[in-house]
């Protein structure tokens, strides 16, 4: 019995839904690195050539005020705090 392609991707994604998530994202990362080292990279469509600040707010856009509110005020000032939990500098 021959498997189609289709059935062969089914099969991957319904083992892959089977994994815990972190597994998921390891899978899929290795198995994307693989396809972009066969195929090249992702050919974008079309450019953007809007400035970056621009495509940033239209992504933030989206992201409701209760998780901004979820941010330290000073994160970009005490980044290696918050990173690596260093002294704060300001405090």
């Amino acid at each position: 019995m021959r498997v189609t392609m289709t059935e062969r991707l089914q099969k991957l994604v319904d083992r892959m839904q089977a994994l815990p998530e972190a597994e998921q994202e390891q899978y899929a990362e290795r198995f994307l690195a693989q396809l972009e080292a066969v195929n090249g990279p992702k050919q974008v469509e079309a450019e953007d050539h809007r400035p970056f600040w621009e495509v940033l707010q239209d992504i933030m856009s989206d992201v409701p005020d209760e998780e901004w509110e979820q941010y330290p005020e000073d994160g970009a000032a005490e980044l290696d705090h918050y990173l690596y939990g260093t002294p704060k500098r300001n405090a």
